[in-house]
Formats: structure tokens, sequence, C-alpha cells
């Protein structure tokens, strides 16, 4: 059967900003938090104008968010002034209901469903302005509906979820399901004088996910052929469901129904279901493996690999038209869409690239067969519009159709956690491995904030950091022996803790250079050691106890700016990266001293104040001893030539 998927695992979860209190008597954006779970209260409460109040209070303090926060500022944005609409309206104050959540559309939300849903809504229900912003939801959705290729892969029941994935959100909580393509119910003139011929009948997307529940049911009970029957349904409306022709293959394999099971195989493959590596691992297909047909299969797969590639890269041409360009990599097996310019594509490819050699150099030696497709649309409301992106996740995986979404508003930091993602499913599955979530959610956390040194990924301390010594100060940590054994209902718990404790373990490791050593021997004890606990205590050579404590003593001194850059320290406005080359500008945010100095992506910082600069901490070395309002000279290499430019260093 096809694999089981939570997207979950590999969605860019949101990050409640921690930081030391303000100065007493004023608030600054280290209030937000508090604030934020204060004004949740309230509107539970019933206290429905304090819960407004308070919201707003949080809305005047997110423009003093440092650069680090962008990502959750806008995911804070959207929740306060959605809730503020929700209040509204449970006050019966129709008019700023409507208001508040035209303001929360317009900052990203697009959970078009949930809205629907939401009691909080009753009272304006019939309000033309409410039915139009339903409407305008709607209609956002392209014409050209993505088809089965795209939705994730159905979970089917048929094997238990591992115990380390979280269960508390469903699949379309980082990817709404898509609908697949339909065909008009109408009838179809045939040449000759025979009776009109009926289109294939279609199913609606509620439909088919009942049938995938009870066809899955069926195959684990081994009821194979009225699993088969059901999948068959599903085939009948969409030829094309890849995920369905994969689980009849299996069906036909289990019942012995030996040419039943390449055709289906065949036809799967043809549909777009590439991923080899499952295929040949599962059991279910254990009957057919010395089929000429099977064989030959497997033989072709660098042509069936190529195929799927140039069917995703012809369907989104399709939908997205010239405004998005479209670029295959072939040695690197990565398809490559986006709307930026040319010069920031360049600078994305570059850094794609730059990890895919430094995490296959390091960690993972199993390279994917297939084509990850990167889609990188340069705005929120792209990301919402035509990739079917939550306005609450800066970007998601699908291992399942091997595609990979960033909303690239949220930061470069995003697509480089998910694209590790991406690589590390890359050698799980090489290996038939499914790793827990600590260990999933490690990598891709440890490299969100990161650059490269002497050709590795080098994570660098983030803003989890200080969330993560609040709740050690705070005695709310998990014990690490029991967070690591029992990882994916931590998660469950508290993401954000979770995801914290998972990046500093990592980041212990890197710092001690035994992240590499720990994940080499884990990959050899899998399946002796599913946790990776084991292997951690023999890599440390101490027992898990004793690796907390050095641990927690290793945390004490760290310090990620006391919760975050001030907001009376002077900056620049702009992502780096060290390379080989030197301090390289990833990105130039807009309307930044950087963007207004002339800076560009792609420059690379030579000198500042005539002092040479080298790695990040250099630059904020010179940084840190101006004040807001200075100028401060810049010599940088943009292609072959050296220029000379003066930035005004700005306020956050």
């Amino acid at each position: 059967m096809t694999k089981n998927i939570l997207l979950i695992a590999c969605a860019f979860a949101f990050v409640l900003l921690a930081a030391s209190p303000a100065q007493a008597g004023e608030q600054g954006y280290q209030d937000i938090p508090v604030l934020q779970r204060k004004a949740g209260e309230l509107l539970q409460a019933g206290k429905y104008k304090e819960a407004i109040e308070t919201y707003g209070k949080v809305l005047e303090l997110i423009p003093k968010l440092p650069d680090e926060y962008s990502s959750q500022g806008k995911r804070i944005e959207i929740n306060c002034h959605y809730n503020t609409a929700c209040a509204y309206s449970l006050l019966e104050e129709k008019e700023k209901a409507v208001e508040a959540l035209k303001k929360a559309v317009k900052a990203g939300w697009g959970d078009i469903e949930h809205m629907k849903q939401d009691t909080d809504l009753d009272n304006i229900r019939e309000m033309d302005e409410y039915k139009k912003i339903i409407s305008e939801l709607s209609g956002e959705k392209p014409e050209d509906e993505p088809t089965s290729e795209d939705e994730p892969e159905e979970k089917p029941e048929d094997k238990p979820t591992p115990e380390d994935k979280p269960e508390e959100k469903p699949e379309t909580e980082d990817e709404p399901e898509k609908k697949p393509e339909t065909e008009e119910e109408s009838e179809e003139e045939t040449d000759d004088e025979s009776e009109p011929v009926k289109k294939k009948p279609t199913l609606s997307a509620a439909e088919v996910q009942s049938l995938r529940r009870k066809a899955g049911q069926h195959h684990q009970n081994k009821e194979y052929e009225k699993a088969i029957e059901l999948y068959k349904k599903i085939i009948e409306a969409y030829p094309d469901d890849s995920n369905a022709l994969y689980n009849t293959a299996c069906g036909y394999s289990l019942l012995d129904k030996k040419a039943e099971a390449v055709e289906y195989l065949i036809k799967a493959v043809g549909a777009g279901f590439v991923d080899f590596a499952h295929i040949e691992t599962d059991t279910d297909l254990d009957n057919i493996r010395e089929e000429e047909g099977y064989k030959k299969l497997l033989a072709e797969k660098g042509k069936y690999l190529a195929e799927s590639a140039d069917k995703i890269i012809e369907r989104y041409k399709k939908r997205l038209g010239d405004e998005y360009t479209v670029q295959k990599n072939k040695k690197y097996k990565l398809i490559i869409i986006t709307n930026v310019d040319s010069s920031r594509l360049t600078s994305l490819r570059g850094a794609l690239i730059a990890y895919a050699d430094c995490h296959w150099k390091d960690f993972f030696k199993n390279r994917p067969e297939y084509y990850i497709t990167v889609l990188i649309p340069k705005s929120t409301e792209d990301y919402r519009k035509h990739f079917g992106g939550r306005s609450g996740a800066a970007g998601f995986y699908n291992p399942g159709t091997k595609i990979l979404t960033v909303n690239l508003a949220t930061g470069g930091g995003t697509m480089i956690h998910e694209f590790t993602h991406a690589l590390h499913w890359g050698d799980m599955e090489g290996l038939s491995q499914r790793h827990p979530q600590w260990v999933v959610e490690g990598f891709g956390s440890l490299y969100e904030q990161c650059t490269r040194r002497e050709g590795s990924g080098y994570g660098l301390l983030n803003w989890r950091l200080p969330g993560l010594k609040r709740a050690i100060a705070n005695e709310t940590c998990y014990p690490l022996k029991d967070f690591i054994s029992n990882s994916g209902s931590h998660f469950r718990k508290n993401q954000s803790l979770a995801y914290a404790i998972s990046r500093y373990i990592f980041y212990f490791l890197q710092e001690k250079k035994l992240l590499r050593k720990w994940y080499a021997k884990y990959r050899e004890n899998y399946d002796e050691d599913k946790s990776g606990l084991k292997t951690l205590e023999e890599i440390y050579g101490k027992s898990i106890e004793e690796f907390e404590k050095d641990w927690l003593e290793f945390l004490e001194p760290l310090n990620y700016g006391r919760g975050g850059p001030s907001a009376n320290t002077p900056f620049i406005g702009v992502n780096l990266e060290e390379t080989d080359d030197g301090l390289k500008i990833t990105q130039v945010q807009e309307n930044t001293p950087a963007d207004k100095a002339g800076l560009k992506d792609g420059d690379i910082i030579l000198k500042m104040d005539d002092k040479d600069i080298k790695t990040v901490s250099d630059l904020r070395g010179v940084v840190s001893k101006h004040k807001i309002g200075d100028e401060v000279k810049f010599i940088i290499k943009r292609g072959d030539e050296e220029k000379e430019i003066t930035v005004k260093l700005g306020k956050r």
C-alpha cells in the first residue's frame, strides 16, 4: 500500500515569540506572546470588548518586530484580525466584524472552510459583504484545478500510523485537500448513430476521501477484492489517480493475480507514482517481483521519472502562464517554479544546489532518484492563491508528491528548512526507514537559520532559543529521555517547545562535532533503536541523564540577543550567507536601509568601515559600534566589479 504520510511532520510550524520583558512602563514586541494569550483567554471567557482591545495592542506592536520575526509577525497579524472579527460578530457589531474579516483576508487568511463553519461568525452570514468575501476567496482558486498528482496521498489504514507522528491536525492543516479534476456530467455525441455515451461519473473530494478510507480498511482486513472494488470507483472517475491505481496493484498482487497487479502498477507509475524506492520495498508487491513486466518497469524507471517531471512542468506552465519561470536541473533532479526576478532566482537556485551538496556529503547518502518540485511564489497572496498554501504555514514538503512549497515572503530560511526535509525523506526512503519527529524536525529547524562553512551546512543560533530557555527556567521543558522516546506526543502537546528542543539537541551535537557521527550510526542501528536514544548515549559516551545535564549547562550561556535584537539596535535589512567567496547577501529586504542604498541580492560584502568582513559575526561587530542614523561605508563585489556603497543605518 502507499506510505503513511503526515504532512505535519514536514510543516514549518508557528513559533511563539519568546523574549525578555520590555522595560517597565513600556510595551515592546517582547510583550506580544503575553498579550496574545490574554486576548485568547478574554475571547473564550466572553469578554469580547476586552479581547478586541487586547488584539489591537498586539497589532500596534507587530511593526516593532525585528526582521528575524517577520514570518511570525505576519501570522500573528492574521490571527488578530480574524479573532477580532469573531469578537465583533459575537457582539453583533456586524459592520466592524466584516471590516476585521476583510483585514484578515487581506493579510493572508485563506481557510474558507473554517470560516464557513466557525459559529462565531454566524451573526454576519447573511450580510452581503460577508458573502462577497466568501465568493472572492472561492473565486481565487485557479480554473485549472490541481490533479491528483498535486493531492497529498491519503493515509491508507492498512498499516498503523507510527507513534512518533503528530496526530493533532489533519493533513489539510498544511496543504488543503485539493479537489481532483472533474468532467462535466454531460452527454457526448458519437460519430455514428449509436446511443450517446455519457462521460465518466465524477466524485467530490469528500466522496473520494471516504472511498479511500473504506478501501484502506478493507485492505487492512485482508478483504482485497472489496478494496479493489472501491479503488476502481475512484479510478473510473479519475483515471490518473496514481494512489488508487497503486493500491489496486497491491491488492491484485496479494490475491496472486500477477498480470492484473503488473498492469495497474504500470498505470500507477505512468500516472505519476514514481517513488521507486517504495515500490521496490513494499512487501505487498513481493508476489510480482519475478514478473517480466515488473522487471521491465524497473529497468525503464529513468524514462518514467523524466516523463513525470515533464508532466509536472507542463501542468504548471498551463496553470500559471508566463508570469512564472520554470527551470529543470537534471543533475540535481530539481524543478524550480517561481515568479521572482532572474537575479533572485539565480540566488535561490544556488542556495538549493549548495545545501544539497552539503547535506548529501554530510548526512543523506541516498540521493532521490525522482525530481523534487520546488514552488517558490514571491508573495503570500501568490502562495495562497496558486499553490493552496495556508497563511499559517510558511512552507511545507509533501513527501507523497515530492512537491515543496515555500512562502518566500517569510524568508529564505523557510526554503532551506523544507528542502532539508525533502533530502532527508530521500534518505529515509532509500533506507526504508521512518525517523521520529524529533529527528525530522531537528534537521529541518537546524538549517532554517544557517550558513555554510568549509563545504558543510552550519546552523546558527535563532529565535527558538529564548522560548526554550524560558521553559527550562520555568521547569516546563520535557525531560530528554521522555521527549526522545515519545517525541510525537510532545509535538502534539506543545509544538513550539518541541521544535526548540529538537533544534537545540541537534545544535548541541553540531557544536560537539558529533552530529554526523550520531546520524551515521543511527541509520545503522535503526531497527534496534528507532527513537535514536540508545545511539545518542552510545555516541556521546554517557547516559541520557548525563547528556541532558551537559546540554543544559551548554545552553545556559547562550544568548540570542536577549530574546532578539533590541528595537534600538541599528539594522541594515539583509539576509546573509557565509560562502567560499565571502559574506554573500542572499536577500535585500524591501524598503530597508540596504534597499535604499542600492545593495543587491548576490553582492559579496568585502569591507565595512575599511574592516575586512568574512563572517556574519564580523558584520555584527561593526554594526554594534554604530547607532541608528550613522552612515557605514561598504565595499562590495558585484560580478567582477568592486563598488563602494554607503548605507545609512535604520531603526527596527
